[in-house]
């Protein structure tokens, strides 16, 4: 898949948006921009509904679904939420934008239409933000579900911290659906998803708004990531991702922060070549990349959200190297 230019006229100035609008302090906005997915869709908006918290506000944007979703979605008598299709498929970035524009949320969250919010998602991600008003977003951990029906728990930090964590998301291991609640960028125009990129387009998102100002990483699990066979994903998204943060630092970073930033991208890549490497069992050569990775920039291996991943993975590496794999049985 590559990063193509889509139809995006009018893109960010639907004819009925609210950009006038005030926002509602302590409401929670939360968007989904869905395409054909309308038994997957009705269970993430049943988490929403379920949700602990009360103030929020469900808007959900039809991108041009042909299976019925439509229908469904016009039988909604809920006053909490609201439902709007696009006139084409101009695909997610476009129909999130859709969403900020409508939204009436002091607070916003974007949740691709086949994953759930646990119950007190929306509890643990808000008030911290509420309360410090400086803050950008605040992050919790979530879950994978696997198409087996196994379910685990992705790395995160093991306890709450605030602090700027751009440098973090340049290196991989966030994501925004369900996962992070912003504060609400309506009222500026350049804070929405491009709708240029046709894959990584929420980690240009996240980065750009992460680079803000500071960030709460919470530990608590808000948010479950369903696996399935009806996903798309890019052949190789690691190339388009390069990009997102190539184009970051050289229109956003100067000076020190530009030094300090150039080290973790070729660290990133680095650790991605050692988890290649050890999956095709070349144990050295995993070990080396993880290594040069780490003398490059410790702070991407030793991230507290991927410390005991990282570490793991390179003494696993450094082990089989010296002395040959065993089956994983007798290492447990």
């Amino acid at each position: 898949m590559h990063c193509v230019l889509k139809r995006v006229l009018n893109w960010n100035t639907p004819e009925n948006s609210r950009s006038d609008m005030k926002l509602e302090r302590g409401m929670v906005t939360v968007v989904i921009a869905t395409h054909n997915r309308l038994e997957l869709l009705k269970r993430g908006v049943e988490s929403i509904k379920n949700q602990t918290y009360p103030n929020w506000e469900l808007l959900i944007v039809d991108d041009h679904s042909v299976d019925g979703t439509w229908e469904w979605l016009q039988e909604i008598r809920d006053k909490r939420i609201r439902v709007f299709r696009q006139q084409d498929d101009y695909e997610r970035s476009a129909a999130r934008n859709r969403g900020i524009e409508e939204s009436r949320g002091e607070l916003i969250m974007f949740l691709d239409d086949d994953d759930t919010l646990y119950p007190r998602a929306l509890d643990v991600l808000a008030p911290p933000l509420l309360s410090a008003p400086e803050s950008v977003a605040s992050i919790g951990a979530r879950h994978k579900r696997e198409i087996d029906g196994r379910l685990y728990k992705v790395p995160h930090v093991r306890k709450p911290s605030k602090g700027m964590v751009w440098r973090d998301v340049l290196t991989g291991g966030m994501s925004i659906s369900g996962q992070t609640l912003f504060r609400n960028p309506k009222g500026n125009p350049v804070a929405r998803f491009d709708p240029v990129l046709e894959t990584c387009e929420d980690r240009d998102f996240l980065i750009r708004r992460t680079y803000e100002g500071p960030v709460f990483l919470l530990p608590e699990p808000v948010v479950e990531i369903l696996q399935h066979a009806g996903q798309t994903h890019a052949v190789d998204p690691f190339p388009i991702r390069d990009r997102v943060h190539r184009k970051f630092m050289r229109d956003t970073l100067k000076g020190i922060r530009l030094a300090t930033a150039m080290p973790l991208f070729w660290a990133e890549r680095a650790v991605r070549n050692g988890i290649r490497a050890h999956s095709y069992e070349k144990y050295m050569t995993a070990f080396l990349w993880s290594l040069f990775a780490l003398i490059l920039a410790p702070r991407i291996v030793l991230r507290p959200m991927h410390r005991a991943v990282h570490i793991q993975r390179l003494l696993r590496a450094a082990r089989n190297s010296l002395f040959g794999s065993k089956p994983k049985e007798q290492w447990k």
